[in-house]
């Protein structure tokens, strides 16, 4: 009885017990009582007298030392602080980005003022919701806990590339400009998903293509394509990782001996951007660099040649790589071809 007539005098005064003699009151301050105190142990206090504030309790959580003391208090219980206060109590439902747990948390919460009464799991969470704490999670983690295959890193190579030549009506897909949107472009794609591990099954080539409409997928596919093929006959793999890292011209790697025959640099973009050929050695080394293929055979190749074929004797290093004909094998097995 005494310590509700205390609450009812002092309603901002009503502490609850934080650990080793510390409360906190229901106005944000925080208040400490002799350990050795019998009322140190009790949940509840109603405090009739308090020391000056040193510090609130926001104040010292960043690093300011001291607390208002409790000199004269009285024993409370919850049931009385509902029972008295129940007009204001609010209950308060949250749904957050845990980063410790990498989930997304959702509890529903009773206070009165800073003291908090209960805390439970929320049971209903609206899907907006989750997804908006998903997404800040994905946020503070950053984009390279969603599942990116080489595809991908290509993909955004290529329209990064098609951004550079045709215009901004492309979109920017850098990591950057990915985080930023990641509203529009990903959040459809992670409904009912509640921690960082489910996005392993997310869809994350369905929701890049999201960003671009028909006929800009069309457009993609026909102006920078994954492939190209060279003059042996072999389908190449293009890479244009280095578009997308701000470093260059999507790279063409090929043997050396597959190119014979070929005087102009293979294009993409309908021909305006030259690829940058990087020529490999029959066992994948690299030999030489160029975005100049003619200028290439009738200067670097004759020193390419003369320090090559004695490595590879089996393999064609012809005096004249614009009348040879290209070619993936190595000589004998050219000859056999031509029987």
């Amino acid at each position: 009885a005494l310590g509700v007539l205390v609450a009812l005098a002092y309603p901002e005064r009503l502490a609850q017990a934080s650990g080793d003699g510390r409360f906190v009151l229901a106005s944000g301050r925080a208040a400490q009582l002799d350990r050795l105190d019998a009322l140190a142990q009790e949940p509840w206090l109603a405090v009739a007298h308090v020391g000056m504030q040193e510090a609130s309790l926001g104040a010292h959580s960043a690093g300011q030392t001291g607390n208002a003391r409790v000199f004269l208090a009285a024993k409370m219980s919850q049931t009385a602080i509902e029972r008295h206060f129940g007009e204001q109590i609010i209950t308060q439902d949250s749904v957050e980005w845990d980063m410790r747990a990498e989930a997304v948390s959702a509890r529903t919460q009773r206070r009165l003022g800073h003291l908090l009464l209960e805390d439970k799991p929320l049971t209903t969470v609206s899907e907006q919701a989750r997804q908006a704490a998903l997404l800040q999670g994905i946020r503070a983690h950053g984009l390279t806990r969603l599942p990116w295959q080489e595809r991908h890193r290509q993909w955004r190579g290529r329209v990064m590339l098609m951004r550079r030549v045709l215009g901004e009506n492309w979109p920017d897909v850098t990591d950057e400009a990915l985080l930023a949107g990641q509203e529009e472009w990903l959040a459809p794609f992670v409904q009912g998903m509640n921690r960082l591990a489910h996005l392993e099954r997310l869809d994350l080539d369905a929701a890049l293509r999201g960003l671009l409409d028909w006929s800009q997928q069309s457009a993609l596919e026909r102006l920078a394509p994954t492939h190209i093929e060279v003059p042996s006959g072999s389908r190449i793999a293009l890479d244009y990782a280095p578009v997308l890292e701000g470093a260059g011209e999507p790279i063409l790697p090929v043997k050396l001996q597959e190119l014979f025959g070929l005087l102009d640099t293979p294009r993409v973009l309908e021909g305006r951007v030259p690829l940058l050929i990087h020529m490999l050695s029959p066992a994948q080394k690299p030999l030489a660099v160029t975005q100049d293929l003619a200028s290439f055979w009738r200067g670097a190749y004759q020193d390419v040649r003369k320090d090559m074929r004695g490595r590879y004797p089996k393999h064609p290093w012809p005096d004249d790589p614009l009348t040879a004909r290209p070619t993936r094998h190595v000589k004998a097995r050219m000859h056999y071809s031509n029987d």
